[in-house]
């Protein structure tokens, strides 16, 4: 919520991370453990791409775009769990940060029955790291907070936005009493 107040949106986005440890267990012995669970991960408006901005409603986005910046081992392997060319994991290459920028593309794909499956891409500049996949949702894993709602965008209006040409003003009237 307070970066919705400073930068007038936020989003929060949902996955399945098959890693979690649980620590809960299928049998009654604890010989099996339950791997896996929801993750969460709030992200800064300024790497969620909508499709279509003029859109106030998330789910009418044709996609979705989520820019996020990772070490290049853990793409790499991100890349092999899902069965890339080893040639394609060695074109995986980090920049002059350190890291990787990865693109997920997250979509609706409509059936000849009017149902929608949400499926997902991941990719980085050179590499497909993760195929085309269904996530097996109906709806975006996507929650977007606005702070100030704006006509015919997606995007929300700070708080902030607001207050800086009050604090121009009053910060030109100080001065002039300096002088």
């Amino acid at each position: 919520l307070k970066k919705a107040y400073i930068s007038g949106s936020s989003v929060l986005y949902t996955y399945w991370d098959p890693d979690i440890k649980t620590g809960t267990y299928a049998d009654g012995k604890r010989h099996i453990p339950i791997k896996g669970d929801i993750g969460c991960e709030v992200l800064d408006i300024e790497n969620v791409y909508f499709g279509d901005p003029y859109l106030e409603d998330v789910e009418s986005q044709p996609y979705i775009i989520l820019a996020s910046r990772k070490s290049v081992g853990k793409i790499k392997r991100e890349a092999k769990r899902w069965g890339a060319d080893p040639y394609e994991i060695e074109r995986i290459k980090a920049d002059r940060d350190g890291k990787v920028l990865l693109l997920t593309r997250i979509y609706k794909e409509y059936g000849a029955d009017g149902n929608c499956t949400v499926k997902c891409v991941k990719v980085t500049e050179h590499t497909v790291v993760r195929p085309e996949f269904d996530t097996k949702l109906h709806m975006y894993p996507i929650a977007l907070f606005r702070w100030e709602e704006r006509g015919n965008l997606i995007y929300g209006d700070s708080e902030v936005t607001y207050l800086i040409p009050n604090q121009i003003a009053i910060n030109r009237m100080i001065t002039a009493g300096v002088w």
